[in-house]
């Protein structure tokens, strides 16, 4: 096996797309203006979802517990003082009126709205949501992240309770080690206005979930020996403290998204740079004879069916798609993509004049001297949809390696 396909040189490739789409991302830039954001919502967020968690009888005994998982997920090791700050502050808010309650949520909502622009930058995606979908989405996972993680938690205190070994510190780092991949695969997964594999929203929240461990250790081990922060800040210590753990937090989190888009961007070996005009015409023939394979059955194809078959980046098949739909050759419901054109009336030259290269009918000399050499390998395209997918079964199979020597 060469070097340029060992699984080292992939490894490799890999790393390199993660650094550049985290690069592209600036992700240190948008991870300063969610620290901002989040220093004017968390308050409200806070209190928006315990008041979810203690709506629910079930979860009375492990609101404590959902309780000290925040703080510990947003207070580092040498500010403790933040969390007496916070926690005056959610008492406060629990004499709110119904509309002190009102802005709180609205304030909660705005956060949640930064971190989707900020995901879909990450994710390149080329448009948003209605307005309606994307305050339910919100609202969802305001109600549905707590609720999920007090779950977790809950069943995690019974198995400490089966399970003395798992009692503890140790155990509470399980936990929040659970709850904290929970809320970052519900983050991954349904924020970004793009389809996001469950495994590659997975992958990304489970590494970020350690990665997260790992820095609250870390950071705990310098505020605990490197302390002369304190000589400059004295009382005031608490403050800058927290203010480079959140970023450092939204850093790790972003990266994980970063993470989770590569995982669609790569695929196969396939990235979505550079653009490349024959990859996306195989893609869009590829696209197209699923299509037909499906329509003969009855059925819908979505993107990670196209996945299986077509190794291209996931944006670069949204893009075929998207460009394939615009042409009316396919169409999308609520169940997936369609064929919406007839295979006998899909012109594979046609197909390459919009997706290649169209040779032009003017200029000067060089577009006519180029016309002049392309148009009778086009003339080889003449054929529809429906006949090439004949002929697939005509092509010989032409194999590199070299035939056995005859035996004498």
């Amino acid at each position: 096996m060469s070097s340029e396909t060992s699984p080292a040189a992939r490894h490799r490739g890999f790393a390199g797309f993660v650094y550049q789409r985290f690069k592209e991302a600036r992700v240190l830039q948008a991870a300063g203006s969610l620290t901002f954001t989040t220093l004017l919502a968390l308050v409200p967020l806070l209190t928006v979802m315990l008041v979810v968690i203690t709506a629910f009888p079930v979860f009375g005994n492990v609101s404590a517990l959902f309780e000290r998982w925040i703080n510990d997920l947003l207070v580092p090791s040498g500010a403790s003082a933040v969390t007496v700050y916070l926690t005056e502050f959610k008492n406060q808010a629990g004499g709110l009126t119904a509309m002190g309650l009102a802005a709180m949520t609205l304030s909660a909502l705005l956060l949640m709205q930064t971190i989707e622009r900020t995901f879909d930058g990450i994710w390149r995606a080329r448009s948003t949501r209605p307005w309606w979908v994307r305050f339910s989405l919100y609202w969802a996972i305001l109600t549905l992240a707590p609720v999920v993680a007090g779950a977790g938690l809950s069943a995690s205190t019974q198995m400490a309770h089966w399970f003395p070994a798992l009692a503890g510190k140790t155990g509470w780092v399980w936990m929040g080690l659970l709850a904290n991949a929970v809320l970052l695969y519900l983050l991954y997964r349904l924020v970004p206005n793009r389809e996001v594999p469950h495994w590659h929203a997975l992958t990304g929240a489970a590494v970020t979930a350690v990665l997260l461990e790992a820095a609250k250790w870390l950071f705990g081990i310098y505020i605990n020996n490197f302390n002369s922060y304190h000589l400059v800040y004295g009382a005031f210590a608490a403050v800058p403290l927290f203010l480079v753990w959140l970023h450092l937090l939204w850093t790790m989190v972003l990266g994980g998204a970063v993470l989770t888009a590569s995982l669609s961007g790569w695929h196969g070996g396939s990235t979505d740079l550079p653009d490349d005009g024959r990859e996306r015409f195989d893609t869009a023939v590829q696209i197209l004879l699923m299509l037909q394979t499906a329509q003969q059955e009855g059925k819908t194809l979505r993107p990670h069916d196209f996945r299986k078959r077509v190794r291209v980046g996931g944006e670069r098949l949204e893009e075929v798609l998207r460009k394939l739909a615009q042409y009316d050759y396919i169409g999308a419901e609520a169940k997936g993509w369609l064929l919406k054109t007839a295979a006998d009336q899909i012109q594979l030259r046609e197909l390459f004049e919009r997706f290649v290269y169209l040779p032009g009918l003017e200029g000067d000399s060089v577009p006519r001297a180029l016309r002049a050499l392309i148009l009778p390998g086009l003339e080889r395209l003449d054929m529809n949809l429906s006949e090439f997918e004949k002929s697939l079964v005509e092509v010989p199979v032409v194999s590199d390696e070299p035939e056995p020597p005859a035996a004498n």
